[in-house]
């Protein structure tokens, strides 16, 4: 009976030990308890993005998310678009820069519904041009809009043959420099010219618009 006994109380001393529940008077008896696992810790990421264009898509690739989780991909807060991650936490999204922000530094962001798994990286928005046609004979309409320049920035929109990314965007001397026309962009950094094509020989062209900064060419 003492054996049975003895037998019985040590059965309930080590299934307690294996709940991690100690009996009166078994302090100083090791049990065994939780086995051990290897627990992860990702950190979200996105690819690098230099210089953007308004209006223009991007390939955006961001990664240490978990396998089908939404993630949203986001340009000075604004949602660009939002898929789920793959089995190994990365998701590429193609999207489209936003037209009507002003030029200058601006943030992308990627994360999961609550943020917890979040990153970040800054990108420099430059100015571009929208044209109506890509041709057209003289005399012919010619609408020409542009993007992401600066609040209230004065800016001149002249058709060229000769276009340098340097000084004045229009290099000295050019044959055909004809000025398309002049005003101030909106608070959003945009603008819209209603003008003609200018009366030149037949050729290539480019479309420049400079502003007190970088300028832009079509």
């Amino acid at each position: 009976m003492k054996k049975l006994l003895i037998s019985l109380v040590l059965a309930v001393v080590l299934i307690a030990g294996a709940l991690g529940v100690l009996p009166q008077g078994s302090e100083g008896v090791l049990f065994p308890q939780a086995v051990h696992a290897q627990f992860t810790v990702t950190t979200a990421a996105l690819s690098d993005l230099t210089t953007v264009l308004p209006a223009q898509n991007y390939a955006i690739t961001a990664s240490g998310f978990i396998s089908g989780e939404q993630v949203e991909f986001l340009m000075n807060g604004t949602r660009l678009d939002r898929l789920a991650a793959n089995s190994t936490g990365e998701v590429t999204a193609t999207v489209k820069i936003p037209s009507q922000v002003p030029g200058g530094t601006v943030t992308f962001t990627v994360k999961n519904a609550d943020s917890t798994t979040q990153a970040s990286d800054s990108a420099t928005l430059a100015p571009g041009l929208v044209v109506g046609s890509a041709s057209g004979s003289a005399g012919a309409p010619l609408k020409v809009q542009g993007f992401a320049f600066a609040v209230s920035e004065a800016y001149t929109v002249t058709f060229t043959n000769g276009y340098t990314s340097t000084g004045s965007c229009v290099e000295s001397g050019s044959s055909v420099s004809t000025t398309l026309g002049t005003g101030t962009s909106s608070r959003l950094g945009s603008f819209s010219l209603n003008t003609t094509v200018p009366a030149v020989v037949t050729g290539t062209y480019r479309i420049v618009a400079k502003g007190a900064g970088a300028c832009a060419v079509y």
